[in-house]
């Protein structure tokens, strides 16, 4: 009887808040290298900086980024996390 491989799928969260640069890019792009799926919420007040943010991150795979928001603006760490968990 042969053995059935079992492959693990890791995942990692990222709560973005109003970033004043793009360093959040470069996290990403580290964990996308080692088949880390990506969960990104951004937690900015700003429209402006979520179309910015969502702008930088259209130019990856969606099935390997996954980008949340809220349209109330920051719900909290605690709550951005508990959306990424579900």
């Amino acid at each position: 009887m042969s053995q059935l491989k079992k492959s693990k799928i890791y995942t990692s969260g990222l709560v973005l808040y109003n970033p004043e640069d793009t360093q959040f890019i470069s996290s990403i792009n580290l964990l996308m290298s080692l088949d880390i799926i990506v969960y990104v919420y951004d937690n900015s007040n700003s429209n402006i900086v979520k179309q910015q943010n969502k702008k930088l991150l259209d130019k990856y795979s969606s099935d390997k980024v996954i980008l949340l928001s809220s349209p109330r603006g920051n719900i909290g760490l605690a709550a951005a996390f508990n959306s990424i968990a579900k």
